[in-house]
Parts: structure tokens; sequence; C-alpha cells
């Protein structure tokens, strides 16, 4: 395995012959497949892990004399690449529950008790949270969100042109996304 995986650092993989590359490739999967799954636990996931891990490696890899090293740098790439897609999802999954609670979408008769229990904790954290907003902040996030007016309608509503609202709803959420952190919300 030394020679092969080394072949990612010290020469154009492209130039190498399709079989040697093959090769090296194999090599690499089993290096890291393992270290991704086990964080993941999703296949398809994990396979485009080490598929980007492995891109990273060609062209990004320090150069390394030492085989433990150049293995031990692979498998962190592999494990940042991994919680970065974590962290990615987390963030989306977070946000998608907060606009479903503003949003009043969560009222679903076939949602379990712990959820309905998550969302209404949910419910009473978003509320407090933007209790501690600006008053500003606070109006703007009513009007576009709890009011579903567009940025249009608060613009004429604050004597503001739509660009000033936008600006104003940007920092809005930052700021309500800083009050939510106490409350286990993260902004990654």
């Amino acid at each position: 395995m030394k020679t092969k995986l080394f072949l990612l650092t010290k020469t154009d993989f492209a130039s190498l012959d399709k079989s040697l590359q093959e090769e090296v490739y194999q090599d690499f999967y089993k290096l890291v497949y393992g270290v991704s799954i086990q964080i993941i636990h999703d296949h398809s996931t994990a396979e485009d892990i080490v598929q980007e891990a492995f891109m990273k490696t060609i062209y990004n890899a320090p150069n390394i004399e030492n085989e433990q090293q150049l293995i031990g740098w692979i498998r962190v790439v592999t494990k940042n690449l991994t919680f970065n897609v974590i962290r990615k999802n987390k963030k989306i999954r977070n946000q998608d529950d907060i606009e479903s609670v503003i949003n009043n979408d969560v009222n679903n008769q076939d949602e379990s008790v712990e959820k309905k229990v998550e969302v209404k904790m949910m419910e009473e954290n978003i509320s407090k949270s933007i209790l501690e907003i600006n008053s500003e902040y606070q109006n703007i996030i009513e009007s576009k969100w709890i009011n579903d007016k567009s940025n249009k309608d608060i613009a004429k509503e604050q004597n503001a042109t739509e660009g000033a609202i936008k600006q104003k709803l940007h920092r809005a959420r930052k700021a309500l996304k800083q009050k939510m952190k106490k409350w286990g919300f993260q902004d990654e």
C-alpha cells in the first residue's frame, strides 16, 4: 500500500495507467470508507465523502515522506469532510424546523407526541428569543413571518426602501439566531 498511496502525491495521477489508478483508488477507498461510514452511517454519503477526500488528496496533499503521516493526513481530511457534511445537514434541518414553526406548518395530525412537544418547545423558545432582540427587529420579524407581508409592503409601512428592509431582515435573522444559540440551535 505504501507505494500506491504515495502515487497520489508524487506523480500526476491522470498520467498513470488506468489499472494502476484503479488499484490506488481501491487502496484509498479501503483506508477511508470505514472512517466516514462509522461517523455518518449512510453508504452513499460516505462514498461521496471518499471521492471528495480522494480529489482533495490528489490536488492538495502536503509533501509528506512518511507513509504513516500520509495515512494520518488522509484520515483527518476524511473526518473533517464527514463532520462538515453533518454540520451542513444539521444547519439545514434546524433552519427547516424553525421555519416550519414560524409558518405554523406543523399542525399535522399524523405527528408523534414527541414531535409535537419539540415543536411546542421550539415555538416557546422562538417567542422568548424574539422578545430579547431589538424592538425594530421584532416588528420586522412579526410583519414578515407572522403577518406574512412582502418586503415591498413592509417598506411602504415603514417608509423605507425594499433594500433597507432586506438589510433589516438579514440583521433581524442574525440577531434571532444569536439568541437561539442558548436553546441549542447552532449557526455553523
